[in-house]
């Protein structure tokens, strides 16, 4: 374990800094967008939901003896194909890389001070030798 540093900011505390500055309703969204993103979009069961859907559906469309019905599902089934990308995968994708991108502005913000620290303290030690 490293020893902490008070001339040091860690990453997550600049993240925390500026997580603090969000109203509570935000706060509220951003987590459950966090929940969401995080556990229910790289899951498995989404993939497997994807697949078998449209292969239970094009079943139904080959054994159907109601063409009205037959139309109504298939036309429901391409909206909420079309939705669920546009809607939800791409922005939970996006917000996804957003939050690399934070993450990694955190760790350079952190890693700015910690040098700008250390190029300080060296250059008080050679105003000492000096």
């Amino acid at each position: 374990m490293v020893k902490e540093n008070k001339h040091v900011t860690h990453p997550r505390d600049v993240i925390k800094e500026c997580r603090e500055g969000e109203s509570w309703l935000f706060q509220k969204i951003n987590g459950g967008l966090d929940v969401l993103c995080n556990t229910v979009l790289p899951h498995e069961a989404h993939t497997i939901i994807a697949f078998i859907l449209p292969l239970i559906v094009a079943t139904y469309v080959i054994l159907s003896p109601s063409a009205d019905s037959t139309k109504l599902l298939v036309t429901l089934l391409a909206l909420f194909a079309q939705s669920w990308i546009q809607w939800w995968a791409l922005p939970a994708l996006q917000r996804s890389q957003v939050q690399a991108d934070m993450k990694r502005d955190a760790k350079a913000d952190a890693d700015h001070h910690a040098l700008t620290h250390i190029a300080n303290q060296v250059d008080k030690l050679v105003e000492k030798v000096k």
